[in-house]
């Protein structure tokens, strides 16, 4: 499982993305806190109490007191069954909704019992998609021993993101070759990728990881394009990955960011395509593009342009695109933050950027 680290945390981001990742409602985090601070350590407290006041006002022997502590313990467990209960119900609730994310599914329910293992394959044998997906990558990440046995069935869904999943999140050791093999000519172009991946990471690697790759890649087929791109990031292939977000379509150009964002920003020839994709007309590429300028710089050579691209950004239309811009700028760039000050004049909503992100640079000269 650490060898698949990498792919399960990709995996839930893209689960999470395809479900919006919606926050869960108020009633879960506050039946949590009634069980964990209140059932839980209250039993202790108040048994102790009551027994103390019941030895005081009645001089019961020591058998009465142990009868009665009997009493309030089991009443007390019986109550954090209860509350349990609702706690669990409530989680499943919001997944039925599609208001519940994977990694708030995880932290709310931990390791899931036997009786979840089976509502969650349950879900992916009939719930709608957006369930069964949910539900697909929470047997991968939680249960993975199930996930392994259900991986036959996984493969032949006539879901492709089901499909993709089982390739995407089962161990290397639990996919066969023959099963690589036969879904080398699947329909959906991610699932080919996914393929390509999972061969990638078998030991020895598979000998047909990179005809595919190269396959998908070559395809007129936007989406396979962008699942070469998406590949690329776990098969170490920088130059597909730069390519990419030089790539006529956006759809291409936003993975090839992703991968970049995927590879830790250890793409040394990459700085020049980020920063023209910080410029790019559409506005998906250019917001994704600003979201890893938060947490990247590029190298000096090519920072003055990198924060020129910032200040251009504060003047977009798009209000979003201002306060990823404004973040940048404080968190990576001081040169750009110099350069902001004529903006002020402007007295719109790009003055207003402008202010943001000079406040939060912390830099009072400024």
């Amino acid at each position: 499982m650490q060898q698949a680290g990498h792919e399960l945390s990709s995996a839930a981001k893209q689960i999470e993305s395809v479900l919006g990742g919606a926050v869960p409602a108020q009633v879960i985090p506050k039946l949590k806190f009634l069980l964990d601070n209140l059932v839980l350590p209250g039993a202790a407290v108040v048994s102790g109490i009551s027994l103390f006041l019941v030895q005081r006002t009645t001089g019961a022997n020591v058998e009465v007191l142990a009868v009665i502590g009997v009493g309030v313990a089991v009443l007390f467990i019986f109550a954090a069954l209860r509350v349990r209960s609702l706690y669990v119900s409530a989680i499943y609730e919001k997944l039925r909704t599609h208001a519940l994310t994977l990694s708030d599914f995880q932290r709310a329910l931990g390791r899931p019992s036997p009786q979840e293992v089976t509502e969650l394959q349950a879900y992916v044998r009939e719930g709608d998609d957006k369930v069964r997906w949910f539900a697909a990558a929470a047997l991968g990440k939680l249960a993975p021993e199930t996930f392994a046995a259900m991986l036959p069935e996984l493969l032949e869904s006539p879901d492709p993101l089901v499909r993709r999943l089982g390739f995407q999140m089962a161990s290397p050791q639990d996919i066969t070759t023959h099963q690589l093999e036969a879904a080398i000519g699947d329909v959906d172009g991610w699932v080919v990728a996914a393929v390509a991946v999972a061969g990638s990471r078998k030991r020895p690697p598979w000998e047909r990881t990179q005809e595919i790759l190269q396959r998908l890649w070559l395809s007129t087929d936007v989406n396979s394009r962008a699942a070469a791109v998406w590949a690329a990031a776990f098969t170490g292939d920088q130059e597909t990955v730069i390519t990419g977000m030089h790539d006529a379509e956006a759809r291409v150009r936003l993975e090839g960011i992703r991968s970049f964002a995927k590879m830790k920003g250890d793409v040394p020839l990459a700085a020049g395509p980020m920063v023209g994709c910080m410029r790019d007309e559409d506005t998906e590429v250019r917001r994704e593009a600003l979201r890893q300028a938060v947490r990247w710089a590029p190298p000096a050579d090519d920072h003055q342009a990198f924060a020129e691209a910032l200040v251009a950004s504060l003047g977009s239309g798009d209000r979003e695109t201002r306060r990823l811009a404004s973040e940048a700028m404080a968190a990576q760039s001081p040169v750009a933050l110099a350069l902001t000050v004529p903006l002020l004049s402007a007295r719109d909503d790009t003055a207003a950027a402008t202010v943001e992100a000079l406040i939060r640079s912390g830099q009072p000269d400024l």
